[in-house]
């Protein structure tokens, strides 16, 4: 079989089959002499995976980088053989994040990470999609279609699109999310009965709008109406910051709005009902135990942050 050549000197990583890479096209050329059968084509050459949401190492050299799809400034490095060299993946330098198409750390430390949580299999990038409010359940895909029900363990019990880890931040569940089946119209916002999001394209929705006061987002006609009640798809939902920001009263008594933190605000539940009440304060200095339920003085609260005072 001829050797393969490098059309530029340019050569970001290595190619299958001892070929040099053509790395604007991210294909591997070979040289104008006669094709001998069983040789790869410009067409048909195999490249290492330029998703930046798959660690797919098929078709990438030993020491080849590929994406890790939960952190834009890491990667994994494969082992020439379908598999990762290591298990964990490697951060890289300061000031710089990783391009899949270059396989390697560029500059600039902006970077957007993989839009993993797609929730219906034909527009699924892993093959999995996760239960709509249960973030511990999630489907693997057959096909176009979810299978069976898989559930996270215990000590990883947060499915965030592409495994289950530790994070409950990174869940998939009660995100707003478009299908491709269903473009140019209305979802519901799942956290906030009051508010919908415009599906222009799969994915997470870019333009989210709330409705008039007294009004609520009816997902069967499309539309705000005063003659619907508020229906929560994912009530109490705790946000990125470890907060509830809409609360919704199914019991009785004193919750805290961050549930895992110690901050001043917290719910006080006289009734119970289906809209949002507004958060209360402790009073001076003090903070609201997630635990006990009580304010407490900064210093008696072992949970994990204190917020600054404020100035």
């Amino acid at each position: 079989m001829y050797d393969w050549v490098c059309l530029t000197q340019r050569v970001p990583r290595v190619c299958p089959m001892a070929s040099c890479s053509f790395p604007y096209f991210l294909v591997c050329k070979l040289p104008s002499r006669p094709q001998v059968h069983g040789s790869l084509s410009l067409q048909d050459a195999p490249i290492c995976s330029t998703d930046d949401c798959s660690t797919n190492c098929e078709n990438c050299g030993s020491g080849e980088k590929v994406a890790d799809p939960v952190d834009c400034h890491s990667f994994y490095i494969c082992d020439g053989q379908g598999g990762l060299l290591i298990t964990q993946p490697l951060l890289c330098p300061p000031g710089t994040h990783f391009d899949p198409s270059q396989h390697d750390c560029v500059n600039g430390a902006t970077c957007e990470n993989c839009d993993r949580c797609f929730f219906e299999c034909y527009d699924s990038k892993t093959g999995m999609v996760p239960h709509s409010t249960d973030c511990s359940v999630y489907y693997e895909c057959n096909g176009n279609y979810p299978g069976h029900e898989q559930t996270c363990s215990a000590t990883r019990p947060y499915f965030d699109g592409f495994r289950c880890q530790e994070d409950h931040n990174r869940c998939c569940s009660c995100h707003a999310n478009c299908d491709s089946h269903h473009l140019n119209t209305l979802i519901p916002d799942p956290i906030d009965c009051r508010s919908y999001y415009f599906c222009d394209g799969p994915g997470k929705p870019s333009y989210r709008a709330t409705c008039e006061t007294g009004e609520y987002f009816d997902a069967s006609v499309n539309t705000c109406s005063p003659n619907t009640e508020c229906n929560t798809i994912c009530k109490n939902f705790v946000n990125d910051n470890g907060c509830i920001d809409y609360y919704t009263c199914d019991s009785f008594g004193y919750f805290p709005k961050c549930p895992s933190l110690c901050q001043p605000e917290y719910y006080h539940c006289t009734e119970i009902s289906n809209t949002y009440i507004e958060s209360e304060r402790c009073a001076d200095d003090l903070v609201f135990h997630p635990m006990t339920h009580v304010c407490v003085k900064a210093e008696d609260c072992p949970s994990q942050a204190v917020p600054p005072a404020a100035p």
